[in-house]
């Protein structure tokens, strides 16, 4: 079984700094450190301010499961806040090739 990505993609709204991103995604991480098939997080951010949200888990199932909770979660509103939602998008897939150390 491959483990899952989702990259996240956006623009934080006008007048929001990168410190407040950051901070913001801290509490999210609260959050997804308790999702059943939660992997792991890299946040990062291009020199035109396209923010790149990458996260890993087990399954495609874990990720539905978790996105269900985020809403309610008291740990992500302020990050959801911060987002453009016109430009905004999320991909899901099985990830085919890895390697690391």
């Amino acid at each position: 079984m491959s483990n899952f990505v989702e990259l996240v993609t956006f623009r934080a709204k006008a007048g929001v700094t990168s410190e407040q991103v950051i901070s913001a995604a801290e509490q999210v991480n609260l959050f997804l450190k308790d999702q059943p098939g939660f992997l792991s997080r890299h946040l990062g951010v291009t020199e035109d301010g396209t923010w790149h949200d990458i996260l890993y888990w087990e399954s495609g199932e874990h990720v539905m499961a978790a996105m269900a909770k985020a809403e309610s979660s008291p740990h992500c509103p302020v990050f959801f806040g911060l987002i453009d939602p016109a430009h905004d998008s999320m991909d899901l897939f099985p990830s085919l090739v890895v390697a690391g150390r």
